[in-house]
């Protein structure tokens, strides 16, 4: 009886191991021959019975990271193209970290990437996808993603693209949430890692963004001194509109200071900038600001 018992154990036990084995394989082969949409329908299927499988969801980060790659292609080809799996590369980079929690040593099979590979590549769709959602004014999306990709990006130490990414989450926190003071948390980490990587423009970004919420807690001279430096740096490296962002925040200064005349000459300055690179957007701050001291 008690072989009979250990035969059958046995058995379940191979049956809940051995399909996952056998149609990761199915899923690996689809993808050789550039059957993304079945290679996701297949993996959907073997993920079933197999959460457990580091194998499993390694090949599953495989076939959406594709699946993201393939439709963003279309959508180059063709712009009106309506993207079907929208959460592809969210998915990609959830089944590649759960490969390496299940299994830290987790192997890919020929030509697939390995966890770590997957997620760095990850990183640049989260990105991406962060900034769309933040133009369809999905705010939450695009911190949950960027912070994300950020995330990833410090398990790497590449502190020239946390200084980038770091500046967006301040963004995100000051535009849509008015959470000045985290915004000036992210905004002083990014300002770090510029400093550390020389980069001038993240620099300079770090700088103005702060000097605007000083601007918005009603601090201004501190206001001015982080908008002074700001221009400094985008002078240096030739930033044009970042001169005439600058260069309209301090006229801002000086018009709530009363010193109309100085607020006038920045603007102006602004506006000419503005003008010769058509920057029209911009172009109607100056001027509305203009006209606040008429």
């Amino acid at each position: 009886m008690k072989k009979i018992l250990l035969l059958i154990v046995l058995g379940i036990f191979l049956s809940s191991t051995l399909p996952a084995q056998s149609c990761i394989t199915d899923v690996w082969m689809s993808i050789q021959n550039d059957q993304i949409g079945k290679a996701k329908k297949l993996i959907d299927e073997c993920m079933i019975g197999n959460e457990s499988s580091a194998d499993a969801w390694l090949m599953k980060g495989n076939v959406y990271i594709r699946r993201y790659q393939q439709e963003q292609n279309k959508l180059k080809s063709d712009p009106a193209y309506i993207i079907k799996d929208v959460d592809a590369i969210w998915i990609a980079y959830e089944a590649f970290y759960k490969a390496l929690q299940l299994n830290i040593k987790v192997e890919p099979k020929l030509g697939m990437f390995p966890p770590k590979s997957g997620q760095l590549i990850c990183a640049e769709g989260l990105v991406a996808e962060g900034q769309k959602a933040l133009k369809n004014n999905d705010p939450d999306k695009a911190f949950k993603y960027i912070e994300t990709a950020a995330t990833i990006y410090k398990t790497l130490d590449d502190k020239n693209e946390l200084a980038v990414l770091y500046n967006k989450l301040g963004h995100i926190y000051i535009t849509n949430h008015y959470d000045y003071d985290q915004g000036m948390v992210y905004f002083n980490q990014a300002l770090e890692y510029a400093g550390l990587t020389g980069n001038q423009k993240e620099m300079a970004t770090s700088y103005n963004s702060i000097g605007g919420i000083y601007y918005y807690r009603n601090d201004l001279d501190k206001a001015y001194n982080y908008f002074r430096d700001a221009l400094k740096i985008r002078e240096e490296i030739g930033d044009e509109s970042g001169i005439a962002a600058s260069l309209n925040n301090i006229g801002e200064i000086h018009r709530l200071k009363g010193d109309f005349n100085k607020a006038l000459d920045f603007y102006n300055q602004a506006i000419k900038i503005n003008e010769t690179i058509r920057h029209d957007k911009y172009l109607s701050v100056n001027y509305q600001n203009l006209g606040l001291i008429y």
